[in-house]
């Protein structure tokens, strides 16, 4: 059986595995959001009851003198159980996000956001021969700058995975997403579900591989105060960090990756299909400290670069309109509070 903690962690990962655009928050994927799981004590940090709440702010980064651009970002994560047992695992998940964007350009959106509700479902299986374990995952939301939020804008995303353990070492993962109405890079799959199947080898605690489509990923710690992962995701999401614990509650990561996000634009004086993107790559650091075991605390400090604001006037990316900005600084503050 999976305990209160683990089950956390599988949502989390779980999510990961969707695609980074679920959760995005201008850092690269999920490798650099994860936290120590620790309490000053050294204990892991419990609760699956999950408040979390991120604030960003982007340095001005020019790319001549009439063009300049900078951005604040507030969003709100939640996580509670519906149907808490030993054997079947029923979670909640609203998100509520604001960013905020300032350029000289008439041309880019004032502001974005997203408002979803997730909802996912975990079950632990007995004598059902090699399967241990089976989920699913919906998720509907509206990604845009909520000028005229339309019906038709709504995203719709489902998924469900099968887990079997083919021996000590060796575990099989067989999955199936629906990804409709996104219009990121993996628009082309979003009239027809996606099948997934990612193969895991951990011959110890200390090395996890995990070769699949669309995920290919290594978590390597041969030191309990060490980390390394690194992570593709298909077909352009790649990104890397590396961890250290100097003491148990204190984490600190450096992290590199790949930045994508895109919103509709639902105002009158944009096209029908019209959308805004965020694109580009991120270095950074972070560090976190777990003072007690219900809080958790993670600041940014976070180099972009290689940035681009794109106005899109139809899924197929015809650029309308385009902002590439040099090296510019991002710090972020985020504060989870688990119940």
């Amino acid at each position: 059986m999976i305990g209160r903690l683990g089950w956390a962690v599988l949502v989390g990962g779980f999510v990961v595995a969707l695609g980074s655009q679920l959760f995005a928050q201008q850092l690269p994927g999920g490798i650099a959001s994860r936290r120590s799981e620790r309490t000053i004590d050294g204990k892991p940090l419990r609760g699956t009851e999950r408040l979390d709440v991120f604030w960003g702010i982007g340095t001005q980064a020019r790319n001549r003198d009439d063009d300049a651009a900078s951005f604040q970002r507030a969003r709100l994560d939640l996580s509670f159980p519906i149907y808490p047992s030993k054997s079947l695992n029923i979670f909640g998940a609203p998100t509520a996000d604001y960013l905020r964007l300032q350029s000289n350009r008439g041309t880019m959106p004032r502001r974005v956001g997203e408002l979803s509700l997730g909802l996912f479902a975990f079950a632990a299986l007995e004598n059902a021969g090699p399967f241990t374990q089976v989920g699913g995952f919906v998720r509907i939301s509206q990604r845009s700058d909520f000028d005229r939020p339309q019906i038709e804008d709504t995203r719709f995303i489902a998924s469900a995975f099968a887990k079997a353990k083919i021996s000590s070492e060796w575990g099989i993962q067989f999955g199936l997403a629906y990804l409709g109405g996104t219009s990121d890079e993996v628009a082309f799959f979003r009239y027809a579900p996606i099948p997934s199947i990612e193969a895991t080898y951990r011959p110890s605690d200390a090395l996890e591989l995990k070769l699949g489509i669309p995920e290919t990923s290594i978590r390597w710690s041969p030191d309990p105060w060490f980390e390394f992962r690194a992570r593709y995701f298909v077909p352009f999401s790649v990104d890397a960090s590396i961890s250290h614990h100097p003491i148990p509650e204190l984490t600190i990561t450096e992290y590199f990756g790949r930045v994508r996000e895109d919103y509709d634009l639902t105002g009158k004086r944009w096209p029908e299909e019209a959308r805004f993107a965020f694109e580009g790559w991120a270095a950074g650091l972070a560090i976190e400290g777990v003072p007690i075991a219900y809080l958790a605390l993670r600041a940014y400090a976070q180099i972009n670069f290689a940035t681009r604001w794109k106005v899109y006037q139809d899924r197929e990316e015809d650029t309308l309109e385009y902002l590439k900005l040099r090296p510019g600084l991002m710090f972020g503050l985020r504060v989870e509070v688990r119940f």
